[in-house]
Formats: C-alpha cells, sequence, structure tokens
C-alpha cells in the first residue's frame, strides 16, 4: 500500500509539473503569436513608406528634369546705389560703436 501511495505521489507530481509546462507553452505561444502579428504589421509599414518614398523619388526626379537649369539672376546682383547704401550703414554701424566705446 505504501508502495502504491509513493507512485501516485510521483505521478501526481509529475502530471503538475507537465500540467505547469503545458500552461507556460500555452502562454509562449499566444506571446509568439501576438509578436508575429506585431512583426508583420512592421514589415507592411515599411513597405509602404518604402513605396511612398520611392514615389517621392521618382516625383522630384522628374520635377529636376522638367525644371529648367538655374542661373543667378540680374535682379540678385546689387546695384551700384545699393552698394553705397550698404557702404553708409557700415559706416554709421562702425560710428555708433566709437560712440559707445567713447561713453564708457
Amino acid at each position: 500500500v505504501e508502495n502504491r501511495e509513493k507512485t501516485l505521489d510521483v505521478l501526481n507530481g509529475t502530471v503538475a509539473s507537465l500540467t505547469k509546462q503545458l500552461e507556460q507553452l500555452k502562454k509562449e505561444q499566444s506571446q509568439r503569436q501576438v509578436l508575429q502579428q506585431e512583426l508583420k504589421a512592421s514589415e507592411k509599414k515599411v513597405q509602404e513608406l518604402t513605396s511612398q518614398l520611392e514615389a517621392l523619388r521618382r516625383i522630384d526626379q522628374e520635377i529636376r528634369e522638367k525644371a529648367p537649369p538655374t542661373r543667378p539672376s540680374e535682379k540678385m546682383t546689387p546695384t551700384p546705389d545699393l552698394e553705397k547704401d550698404m557702404e553708409l550703414e557700415k559706416k554709421s554701424e562702425k560710428d555708433l560703436k566709437k560712440d559707445e566705446e567713447l561713453k564708457r
């Protein structure tokens, strides 16, 4: 009878251990499925963004091909009057700085 009880205790312990392992495996499987879904969603997002990036690059290339080459505009070069005005501004700034230094 004692031998039978010991064997029964060992079997009950084994069943309990296997039950815990089974529960752990079920948890891991569930977690794995969640991670696989997240990975799939991430990969899909990467594909979408890559596709959008390629489309933007094509659009950029088309715009560059259609646009005429840029040259400096004549409007951008300073006129002699503007150059004189700029020189006067520089001189007046220097004078202000000198006045400030003299006040100190």
